[in-house]
């Protein structure tokens, strides 16, 4: 599956969404060894910019605040309090980030995924190829085969297009249609009532598009079965659609030169600046 990915040492954009390094801390609380998270994160980071050699390379964090709380305040509401100590390993992260010196990047009011969007926009726009490292389904929607923009699950899973609709039943085209219909209960995007992600499908295998559902009268469009909740939920379907689309316009001011990498020297970097008290 990594043959997927851009040639190792090509001229290529990796976009990392560094909020999925959080995995190593819950791994390492679950195990009682949360100091040892954050040198297995800095190893993991180091390894992929070793393995890819990347030519330049975006860090994305989350920013204060957000734009989907605003418009809707129940958004990811339901997830647990965050676990004492972790906000420890985001901060000794940061630190390990700034002190490397690695082109990390956020934006007030947005997450990592916008902040990755606008990197991959920034790709796509110089003819770039681009591989989004996360497990993060929400990127799926700006995987593009014509553009050389993929997603990599940091491990041995690459997803181009093909791989997306072989999973999701949609092109990424159509991934954000089918989100707001089914809805994310991990993010508290309701969907259309009573909808999962068959009836999703099911609605979008009509072929028509989702803006065109939504008009006045689109609902007759749909199998009757179909047609009184779609009318019933517009404005929520709406509202999710809305919230499960990433805005790749967050960072204006953002550069391709900000963001050009020596990707050997910047692993060695960041193993500098792990913790040397701590065997890893």
């Amino acid at each position: 599956m990594l043959d997927k990915l851009p040639p190792q040492g090509s001229r290529h954009l990796l976009a990392i969404d560094v909020p999925g390094l959080r995995s190593y801390w819950y791994g390492c609380e679950r195990r009682g060894n949360q100091a040892d998270a954050i040198g297995y994160a800095i190893d993991e980071l180091a390894r992929i910019l070793k393995a890819r050699q990347p030519t330049h390379a975006i860090f994305a964090l989350e920013g204060v605040g957000s734009w989907r709380k605003d418009l809707l305040p129940s958004y990811k509401s339901k997830r647990p309090p965050k676990p004492p100590g972790l906000d420890a390993f985001d901060v000794d992260l940061l630190s390990a980030l700034h002190n490397a010196g690695v082109p990390y990047a956020r934006s007030a009011g947005h997450e990592a995924d916008d902040v990755i969007a606008a990197g991959v926009r920034l790709a796509v726009a110089n003819e770039l190829p681009a591989a989004i490292v996360s497990n993060d389904k929400d990127l799926l929607q700006l995987v593009d085969d014509d553009r050389g923009v993929v997603a990599w699950d940091w491990d041995e899973t690459v997803f181009d297009a093909g791989a997306i609709e072989a999973k999701w039943g949609v092109p990424p085209s159509r991934f954000t249609e089918l989100l707001a219909l089914m809805g994310d209960t991990t993010d508290g995007v309701p969907g259309a009532d009573g909808w999962g992600k068959a009836k999703a499908l099911e609605v979008l295998a009509t072929e028509k598009p989702l803006a065109a559902l939504l008009l006045a009268g689109g609902h007759w469009h749909l199998p009757r079965k179909f047609q009184s909740t779609l009318k019933a939920n517009v404005d929520v379907i709406r509202t999710c659609w809305e919230l499960v689309k990433l805005r790749s316009d967050c960072l204006p001011t953002l550069r391709l030169e900000q963001l050009e990498i020596d990707p050997l020297d910047l692993a060695s970097q960041l193993l500098a600046c792990k913790p040397d008290n701590r065997p890893f």
